[in-house]
């Protein structure tokens, strides 16, 4: 997952911006870009790269009867938040999504689904054989 953030315009150019990947539950990479225009008006960017160890977002996990989980929601609670890569929750909140898991009898997963303030829909479907 990919959120971009931190956008600054100037005279309707982007200026800005900062990327950040989640690389572990407890660090997350940090990209901040500022993008100049030479005189042909192309882009010439310059990149920062960094670790931080700080929380971006607010997860809550909801798991059924036999503590399997059934349902992941990621809000980061910042409207400058631009997520890539998931089906955020709605078209004025670009950050937060959530996804739910159908399970079988045994536990596992089968399908996918992502839920939005308007439907659920199917993302990803497995089957599982056992030997």
């Amino acid at each position: 997952m990919v959120i971009f953030t931190d956008f600054i315009y100037e005279s309707n150019k982007l200026k800005e911006y900062t990327k950040i990947f989640k690389v572990k539950s407890d660090t997350t990479l940090i990209e901040h870009s500022q993008i100049k225009y030479n005189k042909n008006k192309s882009l010439v960017t310059t990149t920062e790269k960094y670790k931080s160890e700080k929380t971006i977002s607010f997860s809550v996990l909801k798991y059924d009867k036999k503590s399997i989980l059934i349902s992941i929601t990621v809000d980061h609670n910042n409207p400058k938040v631009v997520l890539g890569g998931v089906r955020t929750w709605s078209p004025f909140r670009h950050d937060k999504y959530r996804i739910d898991y159908k399970l079988y009898k045994y536990g596992n997963w089968i399908s996918r689904y992502s839920v939005t303030w308007l439907r659920k829909r199917k993302i990803e479907e497995r089957q599982i054989e056992y030997k």
